[in-house]
């Protein structure tokens, strides 16, 4: 396998992971973050040690403790939020231009998006991005949002809502479909929740580093700007990917 084969599965398998530990935790989650630390141990090591942090706070976690700083990180936290348009265009009419427009490029690669689920979550961004080989959705879309998760870019204005729409997010565990476990406000209240809330941040500073370490910079073209186009818009309906 040439070098650039071996490039490009490592890119497709680490968009695999990172949208693992993206998703609602289950079992496999200490393996996953064990897999991805090894995986960035050679390209980035910064970027490794953040996801090993992570690694080591599920590891002597038990699931439900990890289940529930994952709630209270992004379901209580709107600058955080897990979705592609949100983090781009805010809760705007560009973010439902923009899921169209995702939507078009998964069909156009015959990529099943779970139905449960916005097509502008990141982690299914991400699964498709490695499916597929879309290396524009990654710089043009993926860095910049997780540049705004991680505070290094300012983002679009928070109007406190979330990406769900109206109601009371603090109050929903849309993450994972239900309300927030018991005891998750008295943890954000009462600052039990510190550590989950700094593994998760060393996650997406992981993350963002490695992103931006194995995929061609952003250009000058404003965050998402070319990815709203669906591929109705292309030449002969084509995705570019």
């Amino acid at each position: 396998m040439v070098m650039a084969d071996l490039d490009r599965e490592l890119r497709r398998r680490l968009l695999e992971l990172f949208a693992r530990l993206l998703e609602y935790p289950e079992s496999d989650l200490v393996e996953r973050a064990r897999e991805c630390e090894e995986l960035l141990a050679e390209v980035d090591p910064e970027a490794a040690r953040h996801v090993g942090a992570f690694g080591r706070f599920v590891q002597r976690a038990a699931m439900g403790r990890v289940q529930e700083a994952y709630t209270a990180f992004f379901d209580l936290n709107p600058m955080c939020a897990p979705y592609l348009g949100y983090q781009l265009f805010g809760e705007t009419y560009r973010r439902s231009i923009l899921m169209l427009a995702l939507l078009d490029r998964y069909r156009a690669h015959g990529f099943e998006p779970n139905r449960w689920e916005l097509p502008d979550r990141i982690s299914l961004v991400m699964r498709y991005a490695s499916m597929s080989g879309d290396d524009e959705l990654v710089s043009e879309g993926l860095i910049p949002a997780f540049r705004r998760m991680t505070g290094v870019e300012q983002g679009p204005p928070v109007d406190g809502r979330g990406p769900m729409g109206a109601g009371n997010p603090q109050l929903e565990g849309h993450s994972h479909g239900g309300h927030l476990g018991e005891g998750v406000l008295l943890e954000m209240t009462e600052g039990r929740s510190g550590s989950g809330r700094s593994a998760y941040q060393s996650l997406l500073t992981g993350i963002r580093l490695a992103l931006e370490k194995l995929w061609p910079a952003p250009t000058t073209v404003p965050a998402g700007q070319t990815l709203e186009a669906g591929t109705s818009n292309r030449p002969n309906g084509r995705s570019e990917a």
